[in-house]
């Protein structure tokens, strides 16, 4: 099996992480937006629809440090494990 190159990982890495955005950033609106009958994709732009999870998470320092600590937890307990 051959080894990717480490530009092509980060590379595969970054588009699973725009498709991850866009896919928590059409929940996240969709939830928002439903209750007054709109559609989404008619009315937000690719751009916004990415940006909505990073201005949820940066809009109380409570919600960003929970999942700040969400993210970081499997890295600091890895070194405790055997």
């Amino acid at each position: 099996m051959k080894k990717l190159a480490p530009f092509q990982e980060r590379q595969g890495l970054s588009s699973l992480g725009y498709i991850y955005l866009f896919l928590i950033g059409i929940q996240s609106q969709s939830l928002n937006y439903d209750h007054y009958g709109l559609s989404l994709i008619n009315y937000s732009s690719l751009l916004d629809i990415q940006i909505s999870p990073i201005c949820e998470l940066r809009s109380g320092a409570t919600t960003l440090f929970f999942y700040t600590s969400l993210i970081l937890t499997p890295f600091v307990f890895q070194n405790f494990l055997p």
